[in-house]
C-alpha cells in the first residue's frame, strides 16, 4: 500500500497540490470560469392520464364546487356558475451554475461535492370567467359576457427533479441528485438550489476528472427530469418535462483532495 500511497503523492505534487495533512489538501484551480449554456432542449412528458384528469375530470368537479359555494345548496339546485378558463402558460427553465466543495477520496475512486442548479419561472397566469345562469340553461360560449380575473397562484411553481450530470470528454458520470424545492418560486423570479452528490466507482477515471476540475471549467452533458406544481381550477396541477442540456460547468472554490 506504501508503494501506491507515494505514487499518488508523486502525482498530485505533479499537479501542483499542497498537503494540509500527509493524506488530505487541495489543489487550486486554474483559471476562473463563467458558465455557459451551449445547447438547450426541452419535452413534454406529462403522462396522458395525468392530463386528463386535471383537465377534464378535476374541471367538471371544480365548476359544481363553485357553484354550491356561490349560491349555497338549494340555490345551486336552480343556479349554476358558467366557468370559462384561459389555462396557464407554464414556462420554466432549469440550468446547472457550477459544481463546488468538491473533493477527491483518491484511494476509494469516490467524488463528493455540491451542484448548483437555477430554478427560472417564466410563466404567465391563468385566468378565470365566470357568468350566472339558471341551470337548465346552457352556458354562453362568447367569452365577452364572463366577467374575467387572473389567478396568481397558477403561475407560481414549485419544482422538484432529477439530475444527472456526464463529464462529457471522459463520459463519466459526476452526479445523480434527486432534489425537491418545498417553496414555490414566483413568476418572473428564479431560486438557486445546491445539492449534494456522491459520484462512486470512478476507478482510473478519476485521474482524468481530476485534471479536467482543476481547469476550473468542465464540459457536461446535464439532464434534468422535472415535474412542477401550481394551483389551478382548485387543485394542485402539475406537468414533467424532460430538459437536456450542455453546458460549460464552473469549478467554484480549489479541488480538495483525500487519502481515503
Amino acid at each position: 500500500m506504501k508503494p501506491e500511497i507515494n505514487e499518488i503523492r508523486r502525482r498530485l505534487k505533479d499537479l501542483g497540490a499542497t498537503f494540509e495533512t500527509e493524506r488530505s489538501g487541495y489543489i487550486p484551480v486554474r483559471r476562473r470560469a463563467t458558465a455557459k449554456i451551449l445547447e438547450y432542449r426541452t419535452y413534454d412528458t406529462t403522462p396522458i392520464l395525468r392530463r386528463v384528469r386535471q383537465d377534464v375530470i378535476r374541471n367538471f368537479v371544480y365548476k359544481n364546487i363553485v357553484s354550491v359555494k356561490r349560491f349555497g345548496i338549494i340555490r345551486a339546485l336552480l343556479m349554476k356558475e358558467c366557468i370559462m378558463y384561459k389555462d396557464p402558460d407554464i414556462r420554466f427553465r432549469i440550468t446547472p451554475l457550477y459544481i463546488t466543495n468538491v473533493t477527491f477520496h483518491l484511494l476509494s475512486g469516490r467524488i463528493t461535492g455540491e451542484i448548483a442548479s437555477r430554478f427560472e419561472n417564466n410563466s404567465v397566469e391563468g385566468e378565470e370567467g365566470h357568468y350566472e345562469v339558471w341551470r337548465w340553461r346552457a352556458c354562453p360560449t362568447d367569452p365577452d359576457l364572463y366577467e374575467w380575473k387572473k389567478i396568481p397562484e397558477s403561475a407560481m411553481l414549485r419544482p422538484e427533479y432529477r439530475h444527472i450530470c456526464i463529464e462529457e470528454n471522459t463520459n463519466a458520470t459526476i452526479a445523480d441528485i434527486r432534489k425537491s424545492i418545498s417553496e414555490y418560486v414566483s413568476k418572473g423570479s428564479y431560486i438557486d438550489v445546491k445539492a449534494t452528490f456522491e459520484t462512486t466507482g470512478l476507478g482510473d477515471f478519476i485521474w482524468s476528472l481530476l485534471q479536467y476540475f482543476i481547469r476550473g471549467s468542465l464540459t457536461t452533458r446535464d439532464g434534468y427530469d422535472v415535474t412542477v406544481y401550481y394551483r389551478w381550477k382548485g387543485q394542485i396541477q402539475s406537468i414533467s418535462r424532460h430538459i437536456d442540456a450542455r453546458v460549460v460547468l464552473p469549478v467554484v472554490g480549489s479541488v480538495h483532495w483525500s487519502l481515503d
